[in-house]
């Protein structure tokens, strides 16, 4: 991953108060350590498919298992790549970071950018069905009084606001992927909203074991 050329002007993004240069600082610092998270999270979860017994073992069989294992395989080295490149770009205390970070990530020819966008979105969809999971675990039911529940979805919004906000770095990883213009400069102007919004969503949905065991009424207390 090197510095590239743009025709975005990074000095027009700079925090210029007290508030908006603590928000870079606190939006870098989740990302980076949603970055370090998933990354050993991911590297983890191939090493375990690499050794996984249901793979086919025989020798007749070997060359497709071989065939199920080179995604696995190659994702290990991609994302140590991908995680250095994030921490170290991080690293820099020059605002704006995170726009600074898309900028510099190196420019793929056309036709494999969507492959690199599709990359970081996979991170970004992970990071999020992660903490959707982890946030939804406790059916609405198990608080009886309507006090605590609205008290556990305040808590509940504020915790998804933060995981959105740690999975900016992912998103504008993947709008970089496509265009170094007004998309990417848009989509960074209104991360914040984005993060509100996702936020919202995530509090409606239900968590994905309650919508296949098709228990919604019951997850929502009624």
């Amino acid at each position: 991953m090197n510095q590239t050329s743009s025709t975005v002007d990074l000095s027009r993004y700079a925090a210029k108060s007290r508030i908006a240069v603590s928000i870079g600082q606190i939006e870098t610092l989740c990302g980076a350590v949603a970055a370090a998270l998933l990354g050993m999270a991911i590297i983890i979860g191939c090493v375990v498919v690499l050794a996984s017994p249901f793979i086919p073992r025989k020798l007749d069989h070997l060359a497709f298992r071989y065939l199920q294992l080179s995604p696995f395989a190659i994702a290990i080295p991609i994302e140590l790549v991908s995680m250095m490149f994030i921490l170290r770009v991080l690293q820099s205390h020059v605002s704006p970071i995170l726009l600074r970070l898309a900028i510099r990530q190196y420019r793929l020819p056309i036709l494999l950018r969507p492959v690199a966008a599709c990359w970081w979105l996979i991170h970004f969809i992970l990071l999020v069905f992660i903490a959707h999971q982890l946030l939804t675990t406790f059916p609405m039911n198990r608080f009886p009084e309507i006090n605590q529940r609205i008290e556990l979805r305040i808590l509940e919004f504020v915790a998804f606001v933060a995981f959105d906000f740690s999975s900016n770095v992912f998103l504008l990883l993947a709008a970089s992927a496509f265009s170094r213009g007004s998309f990417l400069t848009t989509i960074y102007r209104f991360r914040l909203l984005l993060d509100f919004l996702l936020a919202i969503a995530l509090l409606i949905i239900p968590p994905v074991q309650t919508i296949f065991g098709k228990d919604v009424a019951h997850w929502y207390g009624r």
